[in-house]
């Protein structure tokens, strides 16, 4: 019978690299990708438009006093009705929260919605300060900086935050000067040549104070 010899000095055969498998993995991550592209762009269009980003904005724009960055967060309708220029925005901001030389706003807080309610409005409310950084006292008095709402609400051309309720809510957030018997938004309507008037998010509707022109809240 024939023997088998075996060469233990024999180099190991080498061992061939499998050409598909490379090929197949770079399929599954090219697939991958086109996969995930979409999402991730819908993801970052979603955040992009959404109304926190918005709201956010909106008080970096009123912390840095950037006037044109404020118009472009408010409905172009609610701007033509407002019937204010740039610099009168400011003076009106600083008006309404009664602060000294400028209006300074922080630590914004999410304020929650109700389901229903949080698909035509967003709201969060935010800390006032005087330009040294100051809390601007409470309207009740209490020892906490004063807040105010900041809401934005839902239009054809997409979420827009209701600078005229802004406004108006300042007016409600910061302690009134003393013998100041007229309501402090009518007089800011009468000083600026505005309408005694601000939109409500939460119906859509214009509120008009004429009847309490004369009366403070």
């Amino acid at each position: 019978m024939g023997e088998t010899r075996i060469r233990l000095d024999a180099a190991p055969a080498p061992v061939r690299a499998s050409k598909r498998r490379p090929r197949r993995w770079g399929r599954l991550v090219r697939v991958g990708c086109l996969v995930a592209l979409p999402v991730v762009i819908y993801a970052f269009h979603q955040w992009w438009v959404s109304p926190e980003r918005l709201l956010r904005r909106f008080v970096a724009a009123v912390q840095r006093r950037d006037a044109h960055a404020i118009i472009a967060c408010v409905d172009p309708e609610e701007l033509r009705r407002l019937d204010l220029t740039p610099n009168e925005i400011l003076e009106l901001l600083d008006a309404a929260s009664g602060s000294v030389g400028r209006l300074a706003v922080g630590d914004p807080q999410d304020f929650p919605e109700n389901e229903h309610t949080g698909r035509f409005r967003r709201t969060i409310t935010v800390a006032l300060y005087d330009r040294a950084g100051r809390p601007l006292p409470h309207a009740k008095g209490r020892p906490t900086a004063a807040r105010v709402f900041v809401e934005a609400y839902r239009t054809p051309r997409g979420w827009r935050v209701a600078l005229s309720k802004f406004i108006f809510s300042l007016t409600r957030s910061v302690r009134p000067e003393r013998g100041v018997r007229i309501d402090p938004y009518t007089a800011l309507c009468n000083r600026f040549g505005m309408r005694n008037e601000f939109f409500e998010p939460a119906n859509g509707e214009w509120k008009s104070l004429r009847r309490q022109a004369g009366r403070r809240p």
